[in-house]
């Protein structure tokens, strides 16, 4: 959709799409309480932990984190973009969206786009047909294990060995070569005219996740008779339809089976990615005759953050694996990988050990980066070669995102390395900057929070106050209130406070929308789908007393951490007089809270 759709109409959309029944065509809910329950499409579960709020328009899973408003839900379940899901909705509720006239190079890409998918969509039914013709590709097929069922589920054809079989089918049709030469269907000839760009191979139809057909894989048949230039595996050249670094065969075909799973299963080919599918692994892609991207990993992490390499046993699937480790660690995706017997692929497992074997063999993938330290310090000698090997896992561990991952694989490689700790920390390097830190967060912040258990206490009083202001979003009107949400330290409650305040607006719906973090995001979700607790207080009372106590927590770690600054100036018998005069001070302003609780704060009183 062309141009920025101005936020009232996005508000006046996301206002008249009720979330409850959005929800309700894809997950079973049961009323519970004020909102209601179900079992998450997500991930796999028994007992539902899949929230929906019909009052804040929000759902989240308190099992799998996932959580949005309704824009996001259906971002997340189609694998949609916004502005898709934006006008489906807008065109559901009768709401015009204002456009921008497109400009003549927009309407021209655009009428191409038709064109080239009309084009490919009908070389796909010629192959269908061509297929159903030939006895001895279809006998091919059955010898690899096809099925019908199979061969209709993925589209697979075949492609005649005949140099214009589909050339001239098309120009009967009707169809511009010159547009067939541009979808990567045919090839043009030195002197004039075109010939098939496949011939004598089985046609595996490439799709967008709507189902249009971009490109195509193709494999010749053994029985062609080829020169040393016709490649076992032939595909589409990129076109203005298809890059093949940002297209994964099957994900039309795999993305529900891989909500439910809760993780990818990549493979190598075609054949592997048909095969297991038929088998009932039915959560498998693969990339189309390229090396593993950041695009492609990007397009799975719509659907999941866990992806298990199942690579052929040999030195090049193992070299892919290694290559894919480094994608999956760049883009904050769990990699794992499962091992197969020492020259055999997937397709070949399957068939000779059968789906159970396979699925267990899955159900045991280890992570990439783990098995990688353990190769990189197997057998390693001399003192020499473990320093190298320090430096070399150092380089690679200083881009993992996940401070306690990075831990756990240094003290993993120190151990197995025979080297000290700290000089294994020291090989990593500036890991601690290294990670990503939460928006208005440095990565120290982060860090910080995450091993002082005072700072995780601060953190769940600020979310109580966040999730209060979220029930009564009138409480913004309170200058008392933006003051104490201005005060935030914990990263995710500060930059929801932030966003709350900036936007003039408490209403968790819009609070996702504005929210560039998925963190934040689910953070905001999470708290909109708590039920308040009984209290026969006002909204205002409640937050004044909750931030009387989180004053009084923050001035009582304060003064620990000043106790403990005096008591090492001590050991040099020298205290500095203005940390004596500070001490003095929070001393009387913690006298302030004794005698008093949370029940009896002073009206208007911050705390």
């Amino acid at each position: 959709m062309a141009g920025r759709v101005p936020d009232d109409k996005i508000d006046e959309v996301r206002n008249r799409a009720d979330i409850v029944q959005v929800v309700s065509r894809s997950v079973t809910l049961r009323r519970a309480g004020r909102g209601f329950t179900g079992l998450c499409p997500f991930h796999g579960e028994k007992t539902p932990s899949f929230h929906v709020s019909p009052e804040r328009q929000t759902f989240h899973c308190f099992g799998c984190g996932e959580g949005g408003n309704v824009f996001t839900f259906l971002m997340k379940i189609d694998g949609a973009t916004f502005p898709e899901v934006l006008e489906r909705l807008a065109r559901e509720h009768g709401i015009t969206l204002p456009r921008r006239a497109p400009t003549e190079g927009e309407q021209k890409a655009r009428s191409e786009r038709e064109q080239l998918l009309r084009v490919t969509a009908a070389a796909r039914a010629f192959f269908c047909e061509r297929l159903a013709s030939n006895p001895r590709a279809r006998a091919y097929l059955a010898e690899r294990g096809v099925s019908e069922e199979t061969i209709a589920r993925f589209g697979i054809g075949y492609a005649e060995d005949a140099w214009s079989a589909l050339a001239d089918h098309l120009q009967r049709a009707g169809t511009p070569l010159p547009l067939a030469d541009k979808a990567g269907l045919l090839i043009a000839r030195r002197e004039s005219g075109y010939y098939d760009r496949f011939r004598h191979r089985i046609i595996f139809p490439i799709e967008d996740l709507k189902g249009n057909t971009l490109a195509f894989g193709a494999r010749v048949l053994p029985d062609a008779k080829t020169t040393g230039e016709d490649a076992k595996y032939l595909n589409s050249p990129e076109t203005p339809l298809y890059d093949k670094g940002r297209v994964l065969f099957g994900l039309a075909q795999a993305r529900d089976a891989i909500r439910r799973e809760g993780r990818a299963v990549l493979v190598e080919g075609y054949f592997d990615a048909v095969l297991l599918a038929q088998a009932g692994i039915e959560n498998v892609v693969a990339p189309c005759g390229t090396a593993l991207t950041s695009d492609h990993v990007r397009l799975l992490r719509r659907f999941t953050r866990d992806v298990v390499a199942l690579f052929d046993s040999d030195e090049a699937g193992r070299r892919a694996t290694e290559r894919a480790m480094h994608v999956f660690i760049e883009e904050e995706v769990q990699g794992l990988g499962a091992s197969l017997p020492e020259g055999m692929d997937p397709d070949d497992f399957v068939r000779r050990e059968g789906a159970d074997a396979l699925r267990e063999r899955i159900a045991r993938a280890v992570p990439l980066i783990e098995a990688w330290v353990a190769g990189r310090t197997e057998g390693v000698r001399s003192f020499a070669e473990r320093a190298r090997r320090a430096e070399e896992i150092g380089a690679v561990l200083r881009k993992v995102h996940s401070p306690i991952e990075r831990d756990l694989y240094t003290r993993l490689a120190a151990d197995r390395l025979g080297v000290d700790e700290r000089l294994m920390r020291g090989a990593v390097g500036g890991a601690q900057t290294a990670a990503p830190a939460p928006v208005g967060a440095s990565a120290a912040e982060h860090e910080t929070a995450a091993q002082d258990p005072a700072i995780e206490k601060l953190g769940r009083a600020e979310e109580s106050l966040l999730a209060q202001v979220l029930r009564e979003p009138a409480l913004l009107e309170d200058p008392g209130v933006t003051e104490v949400l201005g005060a935030f330290t914990s990263p995710h409650a500060r930059e929801v406070a932030r966003l709350a305040v900036e936007a003039g607006s408490a209403e968790a719906a819009v609070l996702i929308d504005r929210a560039e973090d998925p963190l934040v995001a689910s953070l905001v979700s999470r708290l909109a789908s708590l039920e308040p607790p009984l209290d026969a207080r006002g909204a205002l009372e409640i937050f004044r007393a909750g931030a009387w106590q989180l004053e009084r927590m923050r001035l009582e770690r304060e003064s620990r951490a000043l106790s403990r600054e005096m008591s090492e100036h001590q050991r040099s018998g020298d205290v500095p007089a203005d940390l004596q005069r500070r001490k003095a001070d929070l001393t009387r302003e913690l006298g302030k809270y004794k005698g008093m609780d949370a029940t009896h704060v002073p009206p208007g009183s911050r705390g």
